[in-house]
């Protein structure tokens, strides 16, 4: 009995292979078909030709179509290539502009290593020439340009971000040390002024590039007297600006504010903010200036906003005394004004760079101002293409000095001169003379 159940299953096996094989070869419209991830038919195509036998002369192709195609749509497209689905194609190529992006950035984040790192072998030499100063200024700013260079959708975007907050001093001190190196032409320019080099603090500046010359630019004067104007004026500017303010809007000076003065401003009189600033410039007024030292709201607010900006030198901590009358102090620490060359020439560069609507408001106060006796006449007739455009001055017992700004062909610099315990007037108009002629002379800075 055994062998009549195999024999029987046997049967019906080779049955149903018989079935399956009349089904698949025989009728194109029952051809089976398979689900692809995508969502389309997999068609297996006929390969039998009309008198059953096999087709042999081209090999089946997989073909994607809808459920609803009907049977005769399924044989004519039988031979056609299955394609992606676009999608997943544009997340494929998505993927690779990713890693091409991150390549890159790795490259470039390499490089600028690799620059700063030359940079640091070579400033450790002993004895640097001018050359060197040069290469290693280049190799800074090259590698700070390089990491500027990596895109924020790259992962070491942060890491560049960093490294550029650390590189900065770096870049800052050696374009100092460059500078000054190639400074060697204002003492040559103070010697013929018949001055004291010890005596004189100079820089000069070209507003467009930043590149600067400089004499004893760090080393306050021995007093700053109303050339520290220019950064109160600065600074509530700029508290004008970011509290959204009215520079027309009436302003009070109190009568403690009061000092002698030569200009128009009263103490116990109202004015507009707008005028009261105008007068510490125009008209260099003490009593304008402490009254605005406490619209800052003392000596703290002003100094924390130097800060803020970079100036790290410039301190106001006094209000301004005229012969005899000492104002009310204002709010804060009573310390001495100090400022440098450096800072107050710098402060001038950012104003006449105009990235703000205060620096044009302070750059027309600067072209207003009523003494003429130094900068302005250091420059009057001595070439059409060098014209004097804005100054602000200052004197008192210690110290006679300007910041002045000048148009020299195309290009504004900004010149900045005192000259401790010395009323040589006459020296400080040629050492700015001089500087002007220099500058057009060889063309640039």
């Amino acid at each position: 009995m055994g062998w009549l159940k195999r024999a029987a299953k046997f049967s019906l096996l080779t049955l149903g292979l018989a079935s399956a094989y009349t089904i698949f070869h025989t009728s194109p419209a029952l051809t089976p078909v398979g689900l692809l991830p995508w969502g389309k038919v997999l068609t297996v195509p006929d390969t039998s030709k009309p008198d059953g036998s096999a087709r042999r002369d081209r090999p089946p192709l997989l073909q994607t179509q809808d459920r609803s195609t009907s049977p005769q749509s399924k044989a004519a497209a039988a031979w056609a290539v299955v394609e992606r689905p676009t999608p997943l194609r544009h997340r494929m190529q998505a993927f690779n502009a990713h890693s091409t992006i991150e390549a890159t950035a790795e490259e470039t984040w390499e490089q600028a290593l690799d620059l700063a790192g030359e940079a640091v072998r070579l400033g450790k030499r002993p004895n640097l020439t001018l050359d060197h100063l040069e290469r290693i200024h280049a190799l800074w700013q090259q590698a700070m340009v390089t990491l500027q260079s990596i895109p924020s959708e790259s992962k070491r975007y942060a890491d560049a971000q960093r490294k550029l907050h650390d590189y900065e001093p770096n870049l800052a001190e050696i374009r100092y040390r460059f500078d000054t190196v190639r400074s060697h032409f204002l003492l040559d320019v103070v010697n013929r002024a018949g001055v004291a080099s010890s005596r004189v603090r100079i820089t000069v500046c070209q507003v467009s590039t930043q590149a600067c010359r400089r004499l004893n630019g760090k080393v306050p004067p021995a007093s700053p007297a109303s050339l520290i104007k220019v950064p109160i004026a600065i600074t509530a500017l700029q508290k004008v600006a970011d509290e959204g303010l009215i520079l027309d809007a009436p302003l009070s000076v109190k009568p403690g504010n009061y000092t002698e003065d030569g200009s128009d401003i009263q103490a116990g009189a109202t004015y507009s903010l707008r005028r009261v600033l105008e007068r510490m410039i125009i008209h260099s007024s003490n009593i304008a200036t402490n009254e605005i030292i406490d619209f800052m709201g003392g000596f703290d607010p002003i100094n924390q906003i130097l800060r803020d900006r970079g100036y790290t030198q410039t301190v106001v901590g006094n209000k301004l005394v005229g012969d005899r009358t000492i104002p009310w102090p204002a709010v804060g620490k009573r310390r001495t004004n100090i400022l440098t060359t450096d800072e107050l020439t710098a402060m001038m560069v950012q104003v006449y760079r105009a990235e703000r609507p205060s620096d044009l408001v302070l750059m027309n106060f600067l072209l207003k101002q009523r003494d003429r006796e130094l900068g302005y006449a250091a420059l009057a007739n001595l070439n059409p293409e060098v014209i004097w455009a804005g100054e602000k001055t200052g004197q008192n017992s210690r110290v006679l000095g300007t910041t002045v700004a000048t148009k020299i062909r195309d290009e504004h610099y900004i010149i900045t001169v005192t000259l401790d315990h010395s009323h040589n007037a006459i020296a400080l108009r040629q050492i700015i003379r001089e500087i002007a002629a220099h500058i057009l002379a060889v063309g640039h800075l």
